[in-house]
């Protein structure tokens, strides 16, 4: 075989793929179904000041804890896991204001 064949052989191949569904195309910028996220359920969510944070919790000052949840309407202190459901808006800093949502199962209160 030759070099000219190979090259034949080679484009055969990646049009046989790009003509194939499946998981070559992730993103959903082609004509199948967009990928949808899995969906997290129990959300909490609460505005705070970051205390400390790691790669894995967050230790958040809340101000005014959010209506039915126990201590709704008092200030509280949370450790919140940090999952792949959680969200954080806002600059995660020590001392910045935020908001955190994250599953309720990651809400952890801590004494003051």
């Amino acid at each position: 075989m030759n070099t000219k064949n190979y090259i034949f052989i080679l484009a055969g191949a990646a049009l046989l793929v790009s003509c194939c569904p499946g998981e070559h195309n992730r993103t959903g910028t082609g004509n199948g179904p967009t990928p949808t996220p899995v969906p997290c359920p129990g959300k909490r969510t609460e505005n705070g000041t970051v205390i400390a944070f790691t790669n894995s919790q967050i230790r958040l000052r809340v101000p005014v804890i959010s209506s039915n949840h126990p201590g709704a309407g008092t200030q509280g202190t949370f450790l919140i896991d940090r999952t792949e459901c959680t969200s954080v808006i806002g600059t995660l800093a020590v001392g910045s204001t935020v908001t955190v949502e994250s599953p309720e199962a990651d809400w952890h209160p801590v004494s003051s």
